[in-house]
């Protein structure tokens, strides 16, 4: 035997040293090679710079329109700029013609040609080469409309190489992976259950994107304005941005003060390397569903104690929520969604300083989890921040033995500090720009009809969804009619089941955590309803009702039910097992499976087969005054008129020329009279700053409309920048919090590793 195992353990050293010395310099020479054909290829590819005038585009007429037509040219692979420039009274449309040779040869909006506007530019995505590329631009109208068309420039975009580079690294690297996997196949086989159960998940979580359009949520317009607003800052430099540039034609919106942006740094980024907006909202769901069942998954295997199947079940039960699937593919409740990724951190953190032992130096100073959580949940969706306080409210009191000690306290106090620093850079803009006055201030009746806006039991409790993609805010309508918003069935049968076992007093009574996680649970669920009484507590409570309706909508209410009745699956399965048999804990934990797996799925393929689609490439398919509420607007303004005043007025001041860039001008040649005024197609905020060429600042207010005005001192002569520029208290900010993450990271590296020498 230990002659056979030494040269077997010869035959496994000689494996490693040919694997060192052969194949892996082949494998890394081989990837190089690769990668440098495929730059040396990419990069030949010739750079277009083709622009027609009017007069050398054919131009034809006929009874329903005129339409102007470019010579048919051969394109190479890439994307290209298309820009229009024209004249118009009514609407005009643009398209693309040329010779298909696949079902994705090429990518290219239809986009409408204001008759507000004179110039457009769209974005063509050429996956093969294109032969007898044309751009053509008609009347919308069926009736005959006058329209000039001064050019059409066809040109290589900015991104269109390094676009082609990524997506071949891209490639590489799948197949490197893939590589690996199979060659760690045997190593890897110890997780095959976390890595299959894991995967399965965030596949069913991620059906929807697995198609050649997008479900459009009833916010989706708006988020993807966030992305395309945060690509822009990006190209022109301003971050962190406050106003993103692109929305309300050009006007601006104080978005990012009001809305943090961490999550949608990835997909914005992908749209600067050249990526659709399509694929960039896809990739970003599947990342969000990944990170959701990874930090699920991380949270109940601490709280199971390893016990992975009971982990996954529960990771399914509350990444595949059915009312998470409609928040993601209905509702578009990009943020509602994105915070469901770190609720689990701070659930796992209470439960750590609640279940261990606090007195425990290395426990006591842990902030990762709480800083991470907490920074999360504010820069995704301030709101969700209200629904945990209530519910970690309610559990601190009712564990008050534990709360009020001197080292949980200060614990905490820790924790919220961190958590202050990390997000200072966040939370002293977000404050200054809630003390103006805009619009999110002014009551939006939401407050007082929540009892109506609540879900019906029925609809709580409903397996099969209507496939409805819009509300009904009727109160006396049929189930078919509104968007399915049901809390997950497989809940229903544990708590039934642990309702059971409470009724014949198998449990014991020490253990509270299930008990306190279901009626928590419960309580969420039904704050979701209609019939909680919301009505009463404003007659009776009005502060009470003033903080639980900050939510706006009550469903929103279900998230944190779902969150805790995740949680109290795990803790269920840890205490069924000491009371009944192992065949029976199998059935409960396969019919919760099954209940939960054919919701889940049947709400999907409902919402797939019944819902609106539609196909997002440029920025030209976002309508830019769709801001939801417009509650980062001043008060008084009237958002109906911008795009047709999208220019700027002035008061005694003449100029020579403007150039623009984003919502940066820079305005030539002023001569002021007695009373000079200047207004500039942007919204007012707090950060804008007006400078002549010497550095002195002028005065900028409010003006026409909510407009950002220039004031001049008379007799003003010269040249002013007009730009977004943040206070120095704000850039300080950032440094604090930059420093403060630098410190959390480093003080968790020293607990871990003095955890670690303690151990050994």
């Amino acid at each position: 035997m230990k002659e056979g195992t030494g040269r077997k353990s010869n035959n496994d050293k000689k494996k490693v040293l040919f694997n060192n010395r052969i194949i892996f310099p082949v494998v890394l020479v081989s990837g190089i090679l690769l990668i440098a054909i495929g730059f040396f290829l990419i990069l030949r590819t010739p750079k277009i710079n083709i622009k027609y005038s009017g007069d050398q585009m054919n131009e034809f007429w006929s009874p329903e329109g005129g339409e102007y037509l470019t010579v048919r040219e051969t394109l190479p692979k890439g994307i290209y700029d298309i820009t229009v420039k024209y004249e118009a009274v009514a609407d005009l449309t643009a398209s693309i013609l040329y010779v298909p040779k696949s079902h994705n040869t090429a990518y290219s909006e239809t986009p409408t040609l204001s008759m507000f506007s004179k110039e457009l530019t769209f974005n063509v995505w050429a996956n093969e080469v294109l032969e007898e590329f044309q751009v053509r631009v008609k009347s919308i109208s069926e009736e005959q409309t006058y329209f000039i068309v001064d050019s059409i420039e066809i040109k290589t975009s900015r991104n269109s190489y390094i676009y082609r580079i990524f997506r071949f690294i891209l490639a590489l690297l799948l197949i490197l992976a893939v590589a690996v996997f199979v060659a760690k196949r045997r190593e890897l086989s110890k997780y095959s259950l976390q890595i299959m159960g894991l995967g399965i998940i965030v596949f069913i979580a991620s059906i929807p994107i697995f198609t050649r359009f997008v479900l459009v949520g009833h916010d989706l317009n708006f988020h993807l304005l966030r992305i395309e607003g945060l690509k822009e800052a990006f190209l022109i430099g301003d971050i962190p941005v406050k106003v993103q540039s692109n929305w309300s034609y050009g006007y601006g919106y104080a978005v990012s003060a009001m809305y943090g942006d961490i999550t949608l740094v990835i997909p914005a980024l992908m749209r600067v390397i050249g990526f659709t907006i399509q694929t960039s909202y896809k990739t970003f769901i599947f990342l969000v569903n990944l990170a959701t069942a990874l930090s699920a998954y991380y949270c109940f295997i601490r709280m199971s104690r390893g016990k992975k199947s009971i982990a996954l079940l529960a990771t399914f039960l509350y990444t595949c929520a059915p009312y998470r699937f409609c928040c993601i593919y209905i509702r578009g409740a990009f943020g509602e969604y994105s915070g469901m990724m770190f609720l689990p951190l701070i659930f796992l953190w209470f439960y750590e300083i609640y279940m261990g032992d606090i007195e425990d130096e290395s426990l006591a100073k842990k902030y990762i989890l709480p800083v991470i959580g907490f920074t999360g949940i504010l820069q995704t969706h301030i709101l969700t921040c209200f629904m945990i306080a209530i519910f970690m409210g309610i559990f601190m009191i009712v564990m008050w033995r534990k709360t009020f000690r001197k080292k949980m306290i200060l614990h905490m106090v820790y924790a919220a500090g961190w958590t202050l620093l990390c997000n200072l850079w966040f939370l002293v803009p977000f404050f200054t720009f809630l003390k103006e006055p805009l619009r999110v201030h002014v009551d939006n009746g939401y407050s007082t009809d929540l009892q109506l806006f609540g879900v019906s039991i029925a609809e709580l409790f409903a397996q099969h969804s209507s496939g409805n993609a819009y509300f009904n805010w009727a109160y006396m309508t049929n189930l078919g009619s509104r968007m399915s918003m049901p809390l997950g069935n497989g809940f229903v049968i544990l708590l039934i089941c642990y309702a059971y076992i409470l009724w014949n007093r198998k449990a014991e009574k020490k253990d509270i955590a299930p008990g306190l996680l279901a009626g928590l649970g419960l309580l969420s669920a039904f704050m979701a309803t209609n019939l909680f009484p919301y009505d009463f507590i404003e007659k009776t409570l009005p502060f009470v009702s003033k903080f639980i309706t900050r939510v706006n909508v009550p469903f929103r209410y279900i998230t944190t039910a779902v969150a805790i009745l995740s949680i109290f699956a795990v803790f269920f399965f840890g205490v069924i097992e000491k009371e009944i048999k192992k065949k029976y804990i199998l059935l409960i934990f396969l019919i919760t499976l099954f209940i939960s797996a054919d919701q889940s799925l049947e709400y999907l393929y409902k919402v797939l087969y019944n819902g609106p689609i539609k196909v997002y490439y440029d920025d030209n398919s976002l309508n830019s005054n769709d801001l939801v509420g417009y509650e980062y607007l001043y008060e008084n303004t009237d958002y109906h008129i911008i795009q047709q005043t999208n220019f700027i007025t002035s008061e005694d001041v003449s100029y020579e020329d403007v150039q623009r860039t984003a919502n940066r001008f820079y305005i030539k040649g002023i001569n002021t009279g007695n009373n000079p005024k200047l207004e500039l197609p942007l919204y007012y905020y707090p950060g804008y700053v007006a400078k002549a060429d010497d550095g002195t600042k002028l005065t900028i207010d409010r003006g026409t409309n909510n407009r950002l005005r220039i004031l001049f001192d008379p007799g003003f002569t010269g040249n002013v920048y007009v730009r977004y520029s943040e206070p120095i208290l704000w850039r300080l900010c950032e440094v604090i919090s930059l420093l403060s993450m630098i410190a959390v990271v480093y003080f968790e590296i020293k607990r871990r590793k003095a955890l670690s020498h303690n151990k050994a």
